[in-house]
């Protein structure tokens, strides 16, 4: 009788598991692929940032030691491999630096432009619109400056944009505009805690 039923329950099982247990093998090995497959692209992601990461590091080895074709050489590495990551944007900024540095403002501006329409940081979107729009200030290119300022990709640094403005402004000999625009700078530079005595010296100026 026990083995009746032994064999009853065997022959259950047997179908159960023809039924069922294939398909339960199946979603067990697809979910083991789906969590190694996510393990190893994460793992994979970390080791193309870290790689990214060492580039620029020794990107900035170079600059410190001012070796301007290593730096050209480790920066384009990290635009042409490593560009989804946030070095290659810093990388171009630092180059940007230097280049104004040795008064290649040509080159900055190209370096500049590259972050801005490469990269996926605001903040180093806005950081490049600021630096390419001094640049243009310094080279008497006012229209451009203030076309460069137009598109604010980061409010966090709408101070600086307004106060940048006001200098156009008053380059251009456009005094009521930049007294404008160094107010609303003040307001965002007092918000913010920060010092106003720059732009108070620039509000003076305009209100002479």
């Amino acid at each position: 009788m026990a083995n009746a039923v032994d064999k009853e329950q065997i022959e259950m099982l047997s179908r159960w598991w023809n039924t069922y247990g294939k398909g339960i093998v199946i979603a067990i090995l697809v979910a083991l692929v789906l969590s190694l497959g996510w393990r190893y692209w994460v793992q994979s992601k970390e080791n193309h940032r870290a790689k990214a990461s060492l580039i620029y590091q020794a990107l900035l080895s170079s600059a410190m030691v001012k070796k301007p074709s290593e730096m050209s050489l480790q920066l384009t590495e990290l635009k042409t491999k490593f560009a989804d990551t946030p070095y290659a944007g810093l990388g171009a900024l630092l180059m940007a630096r230097f280049d104004v540095e040795a008064k290649k403002y040509s080159e900055a501006l190209t370096q500049l432009n590259w972050v801005i329409y490469s990269t996926n940081l605001n903040e180093f979107r806005q950081l490049a619109r600021l630096g390419a729009a001094q640049i243009l200030l310094e080279q008497k290119q006012w229209l451009q400056a203030q076309q460069m300022l137009q598109t604010v990709d980061d409010k966090t640094y709408q101070s600086l944009v307004d106060n940048l403005l006001g200098q156009i402004f008053m380059a251009q000999n456009e005094p009521e505009k930049a007294r404008q625009a160094f107010v609303k700078a003040k307001a965002g530079f007092q918000q913010a805690g920060l010092s106003t005595s720059v732009i108070d010296m620039e509000l003076n100026t305009v209100n002479f």
